[in-house]
């Protein structure tokens, strides 16, 4: 498993937190397996307070963005 990260961005207008979970993950992984894994990141995210059950929906995930020189570096 790699990197987690977690931002957190808040819509002045409507009150309401959008919450962006970049993350690597494993090549090999199967649709599921990231259901899954994404499924234990919220779970996680609510343990620690962070997001609340009716926050859920608005928890997105994307991919680690990497920087242009790592990314060159792996095409090579």
């Amino acid at each position: 498993m790699g990197d987690i990260v977690i931002r957190l961005r808040g819509n002045i207008t409507t009150g309401e937190r959008e919450v962006v979970v970049e993350y690597e993950s494993d090549d090999d992984m199967t649709p599921l397996e990231h259901e899954q894994r994404h499924r234990a990141i919220i779970e996680q995210l609510m343990l620690q307070g962070v997001i609340e059950r009716d926050d859920e929906r608005r928890v997105r995930f994307e991919p680690v963005a990497r920087p242009q020189a790592d990314a060159q570096a792996l095409s090579e």
